[in-house]
């Protein structure tokens, strides 16, 4: 029963979170190499920046350093990251190298999250929630609600997040 608590506890939530969110946002930035969002001033910008923010700040109530610790990845090094390649001003190629090389270094910041979310993973599952992590996933999916089409492919991760959570809170009803 521990095993069945853990597969369905705030360390998956995280994994989901990570494989079904992060990399499909990560994805779709990548459909907006070209021209980014139009700046740092642009709606789509100003919500993306406020998913991010909200979804690091869930962390908030944690004062543990190991969950702080992914708090700062996604607050500090994920939201910079976003905000240097949407910064980026023109539409042409060396714009698009720009913001392919932040793009690339993003990519690094959803590789440490994993990471760090398997090398604290005793601490996540004692201190943590799942309801925490679907603040998280909430945020991200105002952010697809608000815009969807220029996030499709988090989309379809968020509908895998949601499936995934209704399937392991089925089998939690079981036990």
């Amino acid at each position: 029963m521990a095993d069945r608590k853990r597969k369905s506890g705030p360390v998956n939530a995280l994994k989901q979170l990570e494989s079904h969110v992060l990399k499909r946002f990560h994805d779709d930035l990548r459909n907006h190499q070209d021209g980014g969002f139009g700046g740092p001033n642009n709606p789509t910008c100003d919500n993306v920046r406020l998913a991010i923010m909200s979804a690091g700040q869930v962390f908030g109530p944690y004062t543990d350093r190991r969950i702080l610790v992914l708090r700062e990845l996604i607050l500090r090094e994920f939201l910079q990251l976003y905000i240097e390649w949407n910064g980026i001003n023109g539409k042409g190629s060396g714009a698009a190298a720009e913001r392919k090389k932040l793009h690339k270094l993003l990519s690094g910041v959803i590789r440490d999250f994993a990471r760090l979310r398997k090398q604290y993973s005793d601490a996540i599952h004692l201190l943590m929630n799942n309801e925490t992590i679907d603040q998280m996933i909430l945020a991200f999916g105002e952010l697809e609600r608000k815009h969807p089409e220029k996030f499709p492919t988090m989309r379809v991760g968020l509908n895998k997040y949601r499936g995934a959570r209704k399937r392991a809170w089925n089998r939690g009803k079981q036990e």
